[in-house]
């Protein structure tokens, strides 16, 4: 018997059949679920296996659990079926019914919610990969650096974090050919949050010391960056525990990650040069 297509209704558990509009949204979110699987699949085979990847994904999911729960607090809130037509050779109209076709919206938030969190894990580990492997570095010839939290010394903190940040999660959604560190500055979260370090020479005398209000630390060269406030840098200087200023320095500066028996890895800086230095946190 041949039967010719009529149309499709979805509707509701509770009796309301969706317009096109409200069809089209509960497509979008049933999509979804393919963005997931996909992304798993990359993920066991090991490809694009990049923080920036991972760490896009959980932004990603996060905006989508958003979206389903906007859509819950609007009513879309019901289990869809979804109800096939169909006319047959003897005139008489056939409906097929499909129980069940999508998801609860509810479930979907729950899902993206959990996906979020799985990804900025998975973006953290491969993070903390890279950052073991590859150091920030930065190599001067004759120049004043300055080692202290960024927040001190520039002109529009807001502006410069998005600029010139490259390390944490939260901002790997910025394009790499959008950050700046390298250039005449170095620049990552410090993982701990606030602290106060001393900065050492190879004798293990201290040259200096350092802290930290916004949780971040910097290494910049001073008198090249139009970012950096060259009276705020005047006045932290008069605070020698806030700030290391260093003269007519020649060598590589790192910023380093580095593994520890305790709860957090330490981020120390380092220079190879004129002087030989490293820091390390000794306070709150």
């Amino acid at each position: 018997m041949v039967k010719e297509f009529i149309k499709t209704e979805h509707i509701t558990l509770d009796g309301h059949v969706l317009t096109e509009d409200e069809k089209a949204r509960e497509d979008r979110i049933d999509k979804d679920q393919y963005w997931l699987d996909r992304h798993e699949k990359l993920w066991q085979e090991g490809v694009e296996a990049k923080p920036e990847h991972y760490a896009l994904g959980a932004v990603e999911c996060a905006r989508r659990a958003d979206y389903c729960e906007r859509r819950h607090l609007c009513g879309y809130k019901h289990d869809v079926i979804i109800k096939w037509y169909w006319k047959k050779d003897d005139g008489t109209t056939e409906i097929e019914e499909t129980e069940n076709y999508l998801a609860s919206t509810w479930n979907k938030i729950n899902l993206f919610r959990c996906a979020a969190q799985y990804w900025s894990s998975i973006a953290r580990q491969v993070q903390r990969k890279e950052e073991l492997e590859n150091p920030l570095h930065m190599h001067v010839e004759h120049k004043d650096i300055i080692i202290t939290d960024p927040c001190y010394i520039a002109k529009e903190w807001d502006k410069f974090y998005d600029k010139y940040v490259t390390r944490p999660v939260s901002r790997l959604d910025v394009p790499a050919d959008e950050r700046c560190n390298g250039e005449n500055i170095l620049m990552r979260d410090t993982i701990y949050g606030d602290w106060s370090c001393h900065v050492f020479n190879e004798k293990k005398e201290s040259i200096g010391r350092f802290c930290a209000d916004a949780g971040m630390v910097c290494i910049a060269v001073l008198g090249e960056n139009p970012d950096i406030d060259p009276e705020k840098v005047k006045e932290i200087s008069k605070k020698d525990w806030c700030a290391t200023i260093l003269k007519d320095y020649t060598g590589d500066l790192y910023i380093k990650r580095a593994p520890t028996e305790g709860s957090y890895d330490e981020i120390y800086v380092e220079g190879v040069g004129s002087i030989n230095f490293t820091s390390r946190q000794t306070g709150l």
